[in-house]
């Protein structure tokens, strides 16, 4: 017996292209985990951004509600106990958490050694870079967040990185579609629930099925309605 095949569903017809503003980029919380004041919170603040400070944090699931994180290098990370501080800090941020936009705020102390942790970034940029800047770059970052093709674009490589079969990474993409869709999380978590994949790769998808979709979809509801 033949078994016909749903047409499968376009993963670009659920693009959303974010046009930030001073009403809208509130939508979706900054982390910012450096031991001395942040500087630019305040004016960036005034700009609509919506940042929460942290001197550090005791396990990476205190990033799970935070889509962007802007992490200093030196004197964080102090609790996982490696001398690459907040660049080992970012790097398991990227493991647990592969959708998230990571931001590298950089001072004196930076070596070579932290280098190849320093990768996890999206992006690097100096404690004196201007607000303007900062604006521009944040709104970046929003605008990345806030397309759930970008979202799972991040998750989908990570699992054909871990060598996920194929078929099985496209069912997840067409789970993921419908509940973007339907605005419930339930569709995609399910859809992994039943998918067959190593450890691994199972507590990838199961982490941002239960910590980033459910904000994924709020996120989109405020930011519509702030747009």
């Amino acid at each position: 017996m033949i078994k016909l095949l749903r047409t499968p569903l376009d993963l670009y017809a659920i693009r959303r292209v974010f046009h930030a503003n001073d009403s809208n980029r509130g939508s979706f919380e900054i982390l910012v985990i450096d031991d001395e004041p942040f500087t630019p919170e305040a004016p960036l603040r005034k700009h609509g951004f919506n940042i929460q400070s942290q001197e550090d944090i005791e396990n990476i699931d205190a990033v799970a509600k935070f889509p962007i994180v802007i992490c200093d290098i030196v004197g964080v990370g102090k609790k996982f106990g490696s001398s690459n501080e907040g660049a080992h800090l970012l790097a398991e941020i990227r493991k647990r958490f592969p959708d998230k936009y990571l931001i590298t705020n950089t001072g004196a102390g930076t070596t070579t050694r932290h280098n190849k942790d320093l990768r996890s970034a999206d992006i690097v940029l100096s404690k004196d870079v201007s607000i303007d800047d900062w604006v521009l770059h944040l709104d970046t970052a929003l605008a990345q967040v806030a397309d759930p093709v970008s979202r799972w674009k991040r998750i989908r490589d990570r699992l054909l990185l871990a060598d996920v079969p194929v078929f099985s990474v496209f069912e997840l993409e067409q789970a993921f579609i419908r509940a973007i869709k339907k605005k419930d999380p339930s569709t995609f978590q399910k859809a992994a629930e039943r998918t067959v994949l190593s450890d691994a790769a199972k507590e990838v998808v199961g982490v941002f099925a239960e910590k980033a979709l459910p904000l994924v979809i709020t996120g989109l509801l405020g930011a519509s309605a702030g747009t």
